[in-house]
């Protein structure tokens, strides 16, 4: 049986506008479907992960370039052992004759208040938040830290909603229905493993697969199946994402 007509919302600035889908199964990767589906549409999710974050942009002219090529040709990370402070300085774009860069850069401490509303980077200044940064990145080589130093604080900004994540248990979804969640709708997770993309590839790969396998007179239940596999892979997935930076600091 086709799917009844479903109107959804997408992200977008106005509220009028709205997209609608019919078809046999509804395959929801962002989340948006996610909340119709929760026997408690009141649970909150995803859950608001323990970390601050500072965020900053920079162009830089052509010397400067040189230099943050000779650490990492696209990004590099360095973390403060014992701190839970660590940074990541990634390569944006290089300009048309090459002689000019954009690069971003951000921080990551364990901050136990984030999610609250009085969370301080929340209502610091640009100059607090950039100064902080500074502060916190002391230790390191100057070599390490000299995209901070670019930045002048110019461009700093907070992610003000912090970094979040997803455990969903099979049980907390309604059954019998025909649609499909993958990817960060079933199990978004922190950057930290650098695996989420690789867990939403398996996630469609295996669905295409059942799908192309299966008819339609049974999809249901074996979504359902395919549903409780993935939840339980892309759970353990999450779990070892939050203390990814830990251990990654151990190693190193």
């Amino acid at each position: 049986l086709p799917l009844p007509k479903l109107t959804v919302n997408p992200i977008c600035n106005s509220p009028t506008v709205r997209t609608s889908a019919v078809g046999e199964i509804l395959i929801d990767a962002h989340s948006q479907v996610r909340t119709h589906l929760l026997n408690d549409p009141h649970h909150k999710l995803p859950q608001v992960v323990p970390e601050g974050v500072i965020v900053s942009e920079i162009s830089v002219d052509k010397p400067a370039l040189d230099r943050q090529l000779a650490l990492g040709h696209s990004p590099y990370r360095y973390i403060c052992l014992g701190k839970d402070f660590h940074t990541f300085v990634g390569l944006q774009f290089v300009g048309p004759d090459a002689q000019s860069a954009r690069y971003y850069w951000f921080v990551i401490w364990d901050d136990s208040n984030q999610g609250k509303p009085d969370f301080c980077p929340k209502t610091a200044s640009k100059h607090q938040l950039y100064q902080f940064a500074l502060k916190e990145g002391a230790s390191f080589e100057p070599k390490l830290t000299e995209i901070m130093r670019l930045t002048n604080g110019d461009g700093v900004a907070i992610l003000s909603l912090g970094i979040h994540d997803l455990v969903l248990e099979f049980d907390q979804l309604s059954r019998g229905h025909r649609i499909a969640l993958v990817g960060d709708a079933a199990h978004s997770m922190t950057p930290f493993s650098r695996r989420g993309a690789c867990h939403a590839m398996i996630d469609a790969l295996k669905l295409g697969k059942a799908i192309g396998e299966r008819g339609p007179d049974d999809i249901v239940e074996d979504l359902e199946e395919d549903t409780q596999e993935m939840l339980k892979r892309g759970n353990e997935a999450v779990l070892k994402s939050r203390t990814a930076n830990e251990e990654r600091a151990a190693r190193e």
